[in-house]
């Protein structure tokens, strides 16, 4: 079920599951929200698994509000503290995916004594500039740039799909669904999200983001932590993951074969499994 809830004075859109079971709260990446193919089958393939899921969909995306123009990376922090109040939670798991990672690991580092266990799935390596090497100030107006001109780049390549069926060709999109072109034009389509979309207040704290420093962050983390990334992940590779587990005390890192960024269908069963079943086990 969804709710909204008001917690530092703004509404915030939460999916959770009815009944009981052992609390367990998942972040999502940069304007995640539960609609979309990447989140909505990772939330029933976790609550099939016995757990009592939270899942935030974060100031501006999904049917939250949009955050106020005074908005920071540390009132994430804050906003993750207030859900945990609403709900009566003391302590639970915490499960983020990309940019989410970031924020259930600030969390992690300020309110030990709120998470039991971590799991951090394709998480980045921030600052930005320590994987691109370029200065933050560069990366502001590559980032403007690279929004303008993916645009009628994403528009062309989603095109083949309607061209496909007006040609008659619509038997051959099975295959097509499979091939480069259709993996290319989804690529561009999250890159064209995390950019274009980033407007005003959300682009400000996607600059803030792309400054956090995860590593320092990883260094004063005592909770036991599961890092897990896709082999094929193009955004969050794997060596992200082996790089933040050497500054981490009590850290097991699971590198998924052939699995891309974004965890749809299958996908999403297969995280659920691995990642329920290293809660259980711990």
């Amino acid at each position: 079920m969804q709710e909204r809830i008001y917690v530092l004075g703004i509404w915030i859109n939460v999916w959770r599951s009815e009944g009981g079971g052992e609390p367990l709260l998942f972040f999502p990446g940069w304007n995640g929200e539960f609609t979309q193919p990447e989140y909505r089958d990772i939330i029933p393939a976790l609550l099939n698994r016995g757990f009592e899921v939270h899942a935030i969909e974060f100031p501006g995306s999904g049917k939250s509000d949009m955050p106020p123009k005074d908005w920071t990376f540390e009132h994430f922090i804050l906003l993750v503290d207030a859900v945990f109040a609403h709900y009566k939670i003391e302590c639970a798991c915490l499960i983020g995916h990309s940019l989410g990672s970031a924020i259930a690991l600030r969390f992690a580092r300020y309110f030990p004594h709120r998470v039991k266990k971590l799991i951090l799935v394709s998480a980045p390596i921030f600052p930005i500039s320590r994987q691109i090497k370029i200065p933050i100030w560069m990366f502001d107006k590559l980032f403007w740039i690279a929004a303008i001109m993916l645009k009628p780049a994403k528009l062309l390549l989603f095109g083949v799909k309607p061209i496909a069926k007006l040609l008659h060709l619509h038997v051959l999109w099975p295959h097509l669904h499979h091939s480069r072109i259709h993996r290319m034009a989804q690529r561009l389509d999250r890159t064209y999200i995390f950019l274009f979309r980033s407007k005003g207040i959300m682009r400000k704290i996607l600059r803030a983001l792309a400054e956090v420093r995860t590593i320092e962050d990883a260094k004063f983390v005592n909770a036991p932590a599961l890092l897990i990334s896709g082999e094929k992940d193009f955004w969050t590779p794997p060596r992200n993951a082996k790089l933040l587990a050497k500054y981490m005390n009590d850290v097991t890192v699971c590198i998924i074969p052939n699995a891309p960024h974004d965890y749809e269908g299958v996908w999403a069963e297969q995280l659920a499994e691995i990642a329920t079943d290293w809660l259980k086990k711990k």
